[in-house]
């Protein structure tokens, strides 16, 4: 493919494209990172492919590296990116654009070409086989695609809690994308086996229903972050024309070398985030167990340090027939080890939006109110796309009801499907601004969605009589007494 004279490669950045002349070597560096765009490959990856059976030391292809970014203008590694004691990146989206009379054509890297944010909803990862207990970690995989995505403040992710009320199996993708305001959709599945697993994922249009990257994977199981670095790099370099390195280095997540510790997380995350019903007590213990053995294959993991964060401040929090963990409630060690372990998960990693929200949170509760609201200033930072409602309460608790409705009603564009919890946060809003049958009204739907939760019913009682609802503030009187 190359010859002895100086190659060229055309390069398109935006709608501009210049040609670039390179040494041999350089170019053939340049190729294999095209090549292999979106992964990292590694410098003795690099040396072999380019110098086949020839010996050469690492300052050959360090020349030829920084020949290649000063032709493409790359100082700041925006195109190539070195990963210390990894190898190079190709962040670049690449496509051919085709062969005419046998003659190579060249090579065109480019990026998404929208003028508005991109805005794009991950939808659970369909789980192959006959195990329906291994559904946590297609589950697992989906949502860290989201939090990834979710750190690049040129895309609009929608949130867990709305794009999991899709599965990439069952969901006519034009339709999701129409409820959900959505131009991309990431569909996925995977299978998992004793010691390997298989990806697949791909982005579809929705407005043209057509298919704009995919790509599977059949790795070895200790493959499996780098497999979710891939994937979201491509996602992000097929729809972002300029991304930061910082933004690049968010989405990055911490790994660990325990498969175990990310197992016992995924467990742990999933039982957090579909707790309900009277089961809520119990499933909270349990995820903080699973997130305990996950710390005990990596004592080092932050997502688990992070996740029993997260579990503490919330057993203390929300009142629970749990035996377990009864004494544990409103009992102030308790929310004192929640902070203990969020400071922790924070030093570990000091990108994760969910940490610095749980340590506000908690900070909130210790009514150190000036405090936590510097950690959600710092939260967004990490995550511009913020619709957790706890900062929504946080705001509205102190008396900024206002703050907090507008929050509720700008994280609808990130989770148009709250929780529902949300209305009970909404309804304590509108109370506090005397707007009582709008109260009354939010409060009732949530008390119907969630029949266990206590507080929930008490603001009922409250919003319902000043509303002049009186038979329905005695029969959510009589719930609150029971």
């Amino acid at each position: 493919m190359c010859s002895s004279i100086g190659l060229c490669l055309a390069v398109r950045c935006g709608r501009a494209r210049k040609r670039l002349n390179l040494r041999p070597k350089s170019f053939e560096v340049l190729c294999h990172l095209v090549r292999n765009a979106g992964r990292i490959v590694g410098k003795d990856e690099l040396l072999e492919g380019v110098w086949p059976h020839v010996h050469v030391t690492e300052d050959s292809l360090t020349r030829c590296i920084s020949e290649v970014r000063t032709a493409l203008d790359d100082t700041d590694q925006k195109i190539i990116e070195t990963v210390p004691k990894r190898g190079y990146i190709f962040l670049a989206p690449v496509i051919p654009i085709g062969l005419g009379d046998g003659v190579p054509q060249p090579v065109v890297a480019t990026a998404a070409a929208d003028n508005v944010t991109p805005s794009i909803a991950v939808l659970r990862f369909e789980t192959l086989g006959a195990d329906a207990e291994q559904e946590y970690f297609g589950d697992g995989l989906a949502e860290d695609l989201i939090t990834s995505l979710s750190r690049f403040s040129n895309l609009c992710v929608i949130s867990r809690n709305s794009s999991f009320a899709y599965s990439s199996r069952h969901s006519d993708t034009s339709q999701v994308g129409r409820e959900l305001k959505v131009r991309y959709i990431v569909e996925g599945s995977v299978r998992r086996e004793a010691t390997r697993f298989r990806v697949t994922a791909r982005v579809v249009v929705v407005e043209r229903q057509n298919v704009i990257w995919a790509q599977s994977y059949d790795q070895p199981l200790n493959s499996v972050f780098e497999v979710q670095d891939d994937v979201t790099r491509n996602i992000v370099g097929t729809l972002i024309t300029n991304v930061s390195r910082a933004e690049l280095a968010r989405s990055m997540r911490q790994t660990t070398s325990s498969l175990a510790a990310y197992d016992y997380y995924l467990r742990g995350r999933s039982l957090l985030s579909n707790r309900s019903g009277t089961d809520r007590g119990r499933m909270v213990a349990e995820a903080r167990g699973m997130f305990e053995k996950s710390l005990a294959a990596d004592a080092d993991y932050a997502p688990a340090v992070e996740g029993l964060a997260e579990a503490y401040n919330i057993i203390w929090l929300e009142h629970s027939d749990y035996r377990a963990t009864t004494d544990e409630h409103r009992n102030p060690r308790t929310l004192q080890r929640a902070l203990e372990f969020a400071d922790r998960a924070i030093l570990l990693n000091p990108y994760s939006a969910n940490a610095y929200i749980t340590r506000a949170y908690i900070l909130h509760w210790l009514y150190r109110r000036d405090d936590a609201q510097e950690v959600v200033e710092k939260a967004i930072k990490c995550n511009p796309n913020q619709s957790d409602g706890r900062i929504g309460h946080m705001m509205m608790q102190p008396g900024r009801a206002q703050e907090a409705l507008d929050f509720f009603q700008n994280a609808l564009r990130y989770d148009p499907f709250p929780p529902s919890i949300y209305l009970s946060w909404q309804g304590n809003s509108f109370y506090l601004l005397s707007r009582f049958e709008e109260a009354f009204r939010t409060l009732k739907r949530g008390s119907e969605r969630m029949p266990t939760y206590r507080s929930m019913f008490v603001w009922l009682v409250a919003a319902a009589a000043m509303a002049d609802h009186m038979d329905d503030a005695r029969q959510a009187a009589t719930i609150v007494m029971t």
